[in-house]
Formats: structure tokens, sequence, C-alpha cells
């Protein structure tokens, strides 16, 4: 039995299951034999045999054969499941369902205008927009309504279009279209001035989206109609618009305040309300906490502490105890002792965020008692808090975490940064004649943080190097690596020899360390005496992260010895590689790695390109313009962009010519608006768009 026969047995069979399975095999039929099965599966009785048919229908993409089958089926017809399954395939096609559906929407019925009305709004194309355009105004009142609900969809990728057209059919006569395109308007962001909005607050039907509409506005009008239906509604509507305008501007927010002030503990108490439902709608918690973090309600800490532990409101909770500062102390401090380790590693994390005028003792007590946790997540929230705000109490106990190997990591860099803070009680930990216990890891933390800032005069340079080397002998790993750090931090070239024995370390993080160390040691002239050994480790390109860090180092050490590696390296096929390259070649003062760096921005990997863009774009050489002008023919979006970004910072006629040139013929939106932004900002654009208007529309 052939395929065709196969698959065609499988489409009629009374399993649902087998049918579905007959679907995931019509990609092994020709595109001209694709169509008849997959719309008979699209028609299905069995939802899943749909949902498999629609996915394949993503998958082959647009076919022409495929494209105009699917636009038939919105003809006059009775099978109410492909019809629904076709409007979900057609909108996956983007720009091409948008075509197709062009020239033939206007001969359907009002059934099948619906329909493909809906697709085109599923399409997530700005072009749909002028297919739309006559349909708002068709006979048909359910059309109307639903290509000004289309709009909604797609007009975010033209805003001006989309809203001139929704503010046109705004009449109080149709109240359901007027509800329509309000809702529209609202999706994009249409930015309405308040007076145009505010006489359809109260009304029953339009009040819902107009109030979202002047939050938009971010007029200090609107904060008392926003906070009296807070406070008068138990629905998300109303406090997700206030949420809106809080974030508007601080104009906004200064007004929302005001009127907070003003009106009393109503609408407090009902933004506080908010935080105590667990009915599992998060929608209103969410834009409950956005606001009371934006207007400073103090009394919200405890419930927002108490939606740390979940991840829908974590972003909000966490951003509205940050915005309450000092404010939100006492809860924090409270929650980092919850038996929930979720809730108090959030509580510490936050703790060590704050300014740091608003840390007390009480606070970084709660910090250093916190290192003593069952739980590791919460030992290391309070390890990165103290990293922030740690004072010299705490070195003791970070010391004593030297010895964990499951909290090292975050041990060390809370060790190197309070010792940074506090050189003199740092130094008080140097031991150089032990390697035992915590105290020579200790030591060469404290030397790789202070050998830098010049606080180790106090003590002899060569015993430093000589106890340093003698712990890169350690049996344990974490001490050896730790010793790097300090040979690091001391830059003795008497230390060559021994990094590049650790080159060949049994551990990654000890190899990876010795690269970083070969790059900072230096000779009395100040020259890099690393570099050699960088440049084998470059050629050998064992290990891609050796690889990477070496040239990263080679790009510290400026030495033009690094040249000629860097220089081929620029062309790598690995983007990584590339990148480094470009980046290490942007740290020299060579002139002679422009070459270099122009071979980047024809690389076929955008990242490299746009390395290599940032690169020369601050470059004196004429060139460079030319260059950047070039990469405005860049295929990837982002690199178009970047380029006008750039050129924009040269406010050359020269650079603005070449940005008017692309925007003439450039398509996609935020490509264009970075043009405009660029001509703007150098002040070449010949012409202006229209004046938003601010008053009554």
């Amino acid at each position: 039995m052939s395929a065709e026969a196969e698959i065609s047995r499988a489409l009629v069979s009374r399993d649902p299951e087998e049918r579905r399975r007959g679907v995931s095999r019509i990609v092994e039929l020709p595109p001209s034999s694709r169509v008849a099965p997959l719309l008979s599966a699209l028609g299905d009785d069995d939802w899943r045999v749909r949902k498999e048919a629609i996915g394949l229908s993503e998958e082959l993409g647009p076919e022409p054969e495929l494209l105009t089958a699917l636009v038939h089926v919105f003809d006059p017809g009775d099978n109410v499941g492909l019809r629904n399954a076709a409007v979900e395939a057609l909108g996956g096609f983007g720009g091409a369902a948008v075509e197709a559906l062009a020239p033939r929407i206007a001969k359907l019925d009002a059934d099948g205008k619906k329909l493909a009305i809906e697709a085109l709004g599923r399409s997530g194309e700005g072009a749909a927009l002028d297919v739309l355009r006559p349909l708002v105004s068709d006979e048909d009142p359910n059309v109307r309504v639903a290509a000004l609900e289309a709009l909604g969809a797609i007009g975010g990728q033209r805003v001006e279009s989309a809203r001139a057209l929704l503010m046109s059919r705004l009449d109080e006569s149709r109240p359901l279209e007027t509800l329509a395109a309000l809702e529209s308007l609202a999706m994009i962001g249409a930015g309405l001035p308040f007076s145009t909005v505010e006489r359809w607050l109260s009304d029953p039907l339009l009040g819902r989206p107009s109030l979202l509409l002047a939050a938009q506005s971010g007029d200090p009008k609107a904060a008392p109609p926003l906070l009296r239906a807070v406070s008068s509604s138990h629905e998300t509507e109303p406090v997700c618009a206030l949420a809106e305008y809080v974030g508007v501007s601080e104009l906004a927010r200064g007004a929302a305040a005001t009127e907070l002030a003003r009106v009393g503990e109503r609408a407090e108490s009902a933004l506080l309300g908010w935080l105590s439902r667990r009915d599992g709608d998060v929608v209103g918690v969410r834009a409950s906490l956005t606001v009371i973090g934006a207007l400073a309600i103090a009394r919200g800490a405890p419930a927002a502490v108490g939606w740390l532990p979940d991840p829908r409101c974590y972003a909000e909770a966490d951003q509205a105890l940050f915005l309450l500062g000092a404010a939100a102390i006492p809860a924090l401090l409270s929650g980092a002792q919850a038996s929930d380790a979720e809730t108090a590693a959030a509580c510490l994390d936050l703790l060590g965020r704050l300014p740091s005028d608003t840390v007390t003792p009480e606070v970084r007590r709660t910090l250093s008692a916190a290192l003593a946790a069952s739980s590791a997540d919460v030992v290391r929230a309070a390890l990165g808090a103290l990293t922030r705000v740690g004072d010299s109490d705490c070195m003791a106990e970070l010391v004593r975490l030297l010895a964990d190997a499951a909290l090292v990591s975050s041990a060390e860099p809370a060790l190197i940064a309070v010792s940074q803070r506090f050189p003199e009680d740092a130094l008080s930990f140097v031991q150089l004649g032990s390697l035992h216990g915590s105290s020579p890891h200790a030591t060469a933390l404290v030397i790789a943080a202070l050998g830098p800032r010049g606080k180790l005069t106090s003590l002899d340079s060569a015993e430093l190097s000589d106890f340093s080397l003698r712990l890169l002998m350690s049996t344990s790993h974490e001490e050896r690596r730790a010793a790097l750090l300090a040979l690091g931090a001391l830059t003795s070239p008497e230390a060559l020899d021994a990094v590049r024995f650790a080159l060949a370390d049994e551990e990654p993080a000890v190899r990876l360390e010795a690269v970083r160390t070969l790059g900072r040691l230096k000779g009395k002239d100040q020259s890099s005496v690393g570099v050699p050994a960088l440049l084998e480790v470059v050629a050998e390109a064992r290990d891609s992260a050796l690889l990477l860090a070496a040239l990263r180092a080679l790009g510290d050490s400026s030495d033009p010895r690094a040249l000629p590696v860097l220089g081929p390296l620029v062309r790598s096929s690995d983007a990584r590689v590339a990148v480094a390259a470009v980046e290490a070649l942007s740290r020299h003062a060579d002139s002679r790695r422009l070459s270099s760096l122009f071979d980047g921005l024809h690389h076929p990997e955008p990242e490299v390109v746009k390395a290599s863009m940032l690169a020369i774009a601050a470059e004196p050489d004429p060139r460079v313009v030319v260059h950047l002008g070039a990469c405005l023919d860049q295929s990837a979006w982002d690199v178009r962009r970047l380029a006008a970004d750039l050129l924009g910072r040269a406010t050359s006629e020269a650079s603005a010519a070449l940005l008017r040139a692309r925007l003439s013929v450039e398509q996609d939106p935020m490509v264009k608006d970075a043009l405009s932004r660029a001509l703007e900002s150098s002040g070449q654009r010949r012409s202006r768009p229209p004046r938003r208007p601010q008053g009554d529309v």
C-alpha cells in the first residue's frame, strides 16, 4: 500500500488517535497532494486531530495551494470546526495570509468576513490595517465590530494610522462599535488626551476601556477618577489601570500620591485588600503591588513579603519592597526569620539591595545570623547581601564558610568585597606562616582584595609572593585558585613559571584562573610578561573557555605582539571567538587594528558585526562612517538599527545622507524609528512628522 493510501485510510479511521497520527504523516506527501487530506483533518470532529493539523500547517508554511484552499474555507459552509481551524492556521502565516485574504475578503458574506478578519488580527502584520480599513464601515454591524477589535491586535505596529481609524468610529449612537474602538485604542496605547475620554468614565458600558485610556494619558486630572474607581470596585480593571497610570510618568505618580493622601484610608484599604486575596487570580494582586511600591504605601510591606514566594507575583512584590526602602525594613527583618526558606532568602536578598544609608546595625546582624541557617539557599542569599552591605563583624563567619564546598563560591566574593571596604580589619586575617585550615584560603583572598588597591604596603612583598606560590601547591583546588588570584593581584613576574605550570591543573577553574593571572603579571618595566604564554594558549585552542579567557587577557595587555594573532580570529567561524577577538582589539591603541575590525563587519554572524561596529564607532578615521553606512544594508534588522544609532552620533552631513537614504526604503518599523531618531538627534532631519494633538480629538 502506498504512503498516500495509508494516510487516507488513517484519516477516516474511527480512532481519533489513529487519525491524529495520520495527520503527522501528511508531510510525507508531495505538496500538490497535501491540501485535501490537510483540509479534511482541519475539519475533523476531534479537537486533537484539528490541533495536529493546525500545527502541521504552520510547519509546512504558506504553500500557495494551501493558502488558496484555506481562504476558500471562508466561503459559505457549515463546518464550524474547519472554519475556526482555518482562522488559526491562516493567522500563523503572517504577511502571506494578509496578501491572500486582501483580494477576496470583500466578496465574502458577513460570517466569512468575520472569520477572515479574525485571521488578519492573528497575523500580527501591520499591513492588515489597510485590508481592515474599509471593513470598519461595512454594512454589517458585526463585521464592523470585528474589524475594530482586530485593529487592536495589529495596530501596535502602525499606531498613528490605527489611532486615526479607530477615532473615526467613536460614535455614541453606536455603543458597541465605540466600545470595540475604545478597547482597541487602549490595546495599542493610543495616548488619547484625558479630555477625550473623560465623558465616558461614568458610562456603564464604556467606562472600563475609558478608565484605561485615562490612565495611559498620564494627565494629573485622571488621578481622582482612577482612585475613586479603585475604592468602589472589586474588579481588576480599576487597579490595573491605576498601576499603569503610576508608571506613565513622575507627574502621574505624584498626582496619584497627592490624591491618595487627600481621599484617606478608603483607597489605601482597597489596595491592601487585593493582597489578602488567595483565590488564584493574581492579576489584581500584581497591579496592587505595583501601586503600593510606586505610592510608598508602607502598610503594604508585610503583605508584599507574603507574596515573595509566589513566582507569579515575585517581581512586583520585590519591586514594591525595594521602592519602599527603609519603610520596608521591619517587614523584611520579620520575613528573614520565616521558616519558609524561599521567603527568608528573598527578604535577605532585598535587605542587601537597600540603599547603604538605610542599612542599620540590626539589618547587618540579621544578615550575619542567617549565615548559620540550615538552608543553603538562605545562606547564599545572606552572603550575597553581605557582599553589598556587610561590615567587618561578619568576616570571621565568612572565613569559616570557606571550608564549606557548597558555599565557598558565594563566600569568596563576600570576603573580598568586605575586605576592600574594611582593609585594616581584613589585614588581621593575613597569616603567611600557616597553610592549614581556612586561614591560607582567607589570606590569599585578602591579598587579592587589597593588592590592587595598594593596601599591602605594611607587608613584605617577597613574603606575600612566597606564601602564594606555596599555596599554589595545595591539594585543595579552591585554595590553588585563590593562590592564583593573589598572584594576579601581586603582579610579580617571578610567578610566571608557576602560573604556566597551573595551565595543566586537573581542575578547569584553576586552569581558567591561571590564564587570567598570566594577563596580570608585569615586569619591572610594566610590560606583560605573560603574553608569550597567552599566545601559546590561543595557538593550541584546545579548550574554548581557556581560549576566550586568553583573548580577553591579550586585550587587557595592549601588547602589540597580540595583534597578528587577534586579527585573523575576527574571521573565526565560532562567533564567540570572533566577538572576543574584536573586543580584545578594541582595547589596543595600535591603529593597525582598524583593518581587522573592518573585517568583522563582514562576518556572517550579526553579533560579531555589532561588536565590530561598537569597536569602531568612536574612531576619528573617516572610513568609519562609510563602513557604518554599509551596515545599514545588512539583512539583520538589529544590525541596521545599531548602525542607525551609531551614525546618529556622528552629526555629519555624510552620516545624515546615509540615514536619509536608508529611511526612504526601510520597511522594519523598529529600524525606521531608529533612523528617524538618529536624524533628529543629529539635527539633520529635513522634515518632521506632524505633532500628535494635545487637546481634544
